[in-house]
This record gives structure tokens, C-alpha cells and sequence, in this order.
């Protein structure tokens, strides 16, 4: 099958025909919203549809769908960017509105994240880029005001500022992360090129000096980096540029 969202509805394409579908008022299990921005399929084949109006879950044996408020017991909306599921089955979907982190998705377990919260101390910016787990188990999220990592034991998060050797470019703005081979983090910013941190030194509470810094003249076309995928067959980065 061939899950692709859109402005006007999920469509589903399988043995050479295509359905489509879309939010209806007479059916609480149609999914949730007709504008689907991302979807994403967990290890156990449940599908997940971030849209305008919250997250809408297909199970893999149920058709179920779930509101974000089923969540959270909040009001307030999130316009879903990013989901991702560490690998300790932690949820982490990721929006215009902050956050969310959930261990159970069916239970009211999920904590915001977002600005100007006391119980969220460190947390930069509502935007939401990207979200990526390092091989030491650590969850990295991307904002447009820097980046930080949870620490699993106060249920924090912790910023993290790295610094291009010339100072010219720095992480205040962070549209993807990703993880090489060596262990190494790369930061695609926003018209700063791509900067290559090494993990270790991101481990740290003071500002990281970069190992290389990425611009027009390594090849970029384009300083403004929307994302990144690393192919470790190749050992290459591959970058999507603005």
C-alpha cells in the first residue's frame, strides 16, 4: 500500500487502485482533518497522519482514529511537523505548538512541551523541525530557536549551543538533525549551511566548537537546509535544500 496526505484528504493506493479519505462529521472514526502534513509507520505497522487539527491513528489491526485532546485533556491545537518513536516505544510528536511526549498513546500519559512554562524550564521555541535519537539513546529536537536533548532523569530538556570555528554560523536555528557512522551530529540550519558536531562534546553543558562547517563553497546550492538523510550504505549525506 501507498499512504500519501494532502490538502484535501489521505489517499491510499493499493493493486493499482486508489481510495481517498476524508473527515466526515457523521463517522467520529474518519481521521481527523483533510489537510495531512506527515505520516509515519511505527515497528509494529500502526500508522500515524499528523493533520491541521491533531494526530489521526490507523492500528494495525483496528481502524481507530484518536484526537489530539484524547491525549493531552487540553484544548489547545498542534499542527503536527515531525512524529517519532524513540527506542524505549516513547512518542514524541512535534508541531507548530511544542512537544508531546507520550509512553502510551491510548492513555492520558503525554506531557507538553512548550514556551514560558515553569515545569519546562530549557524549552526554547513552540516551532518543532525535527526530532532524532543518537545511538546512545539520547532524543535530539531541532527548534527555530536552537537545539536541545531530554534528560531522561528530571524529565528536561537541556540546550545545547554549537559554534562554527569562524564564528560565522551557529545552531540558533535548526531545521534537522541527523547521526553519521562515526557517531558525529550534523545540524542543517537555516541559511548557515550544515555544521558537523562531534556527540561527545553535545554531552557537555558549555558551548561546542564545530568539527566543519558546510557552505556554498563545499557545493551547498543554497545555505537554508530543510532536511537531511543520512545513507549508511554509502556513508553519504544526503541534503534537501530550501
Amino acid at each position: 500500500k501507498l499512504y500519501y496526505g494532502t490538502e484535501n484528504g489521505l489517499f491510499i493506493t493499493e493493486d493499482g487502485q486508489r481510495k481517498l479519505f476524508v473527515h466526515s462529521t457523521d463517522d467520529p472514526h474518519s481521521i481527523i482533518s483533510n489537510v495531512v502534513w506527515c505520516i509515519y509507520a511505527d515497528r509494529d505497522g500502526n500508522l500515524y497522519f499528523g493533520t491541521d487539527c491533531g494526530i489521526s491513528i490507523l492500528p494495525a489491526r483496528n481502524d481507530v482514529y484518536h484526537d489530539i485532546s484524547e491525549l493531552t485533556r487540553l484544548d489547545f491545537g498542534n499542527r503536527f511537523l515531525c512524529l517519532f518513536r524513540d527506542k524505549s516505544g516513547t512518542y514524541w510528536l512535534g508541531g507548530n505548538n511544542g512537544l508531546i511526549m507520550s509512553q502510551d498513546l491510548s492513555s492520558y500519559d503525554s506531557v507538553w512541551y512548550r514556551m514560558k512554562e515553569s515545569i519546562n524550564d530549557g524549552f526554547p521555541h513552540n516551532r518543532i523541525r525535527d526530532i532524532f535519537e543518537d545511538r546512545e539513546g539520547n532524543v535530539w529536537v531541532s527548534t527555530d530557536a536552537g537545539v536541545v536533548v531530554y534528560d531522561r532523569n528530571t524529565g528536561k530538556f537541556r540546550r545545547r549551543s554549537v559554534v562554527s570555528a569562524d564564528g560565522s554560523a551557529n545552531s540558533s536555528w535548526v531545521y534537522a538533525m541527523e547521526e553519521d557512522k562515526e557517531g558525529n551530529v550534523w545540524l542543517a540550519t537555516y541559511n548557515q549551511g550544515v555544521m558537523v558536531a562531534a556527540s561527545k562534546d553535545l554531552s557537555e553543558d558549555s558551548d561546542v566548537s564545530a568539527l566543519r562547517l558546510f557552505s556554498e563553497k563545499d557545493g551547498l546550492r543554497d545555505k537554508i537546509i530543510d532536511a537531511m538523510v543520512y545513507d549508511r550504505l554509502s556513508d553519504r549525506m544526503l541534503v534537501l535544500l530550501h
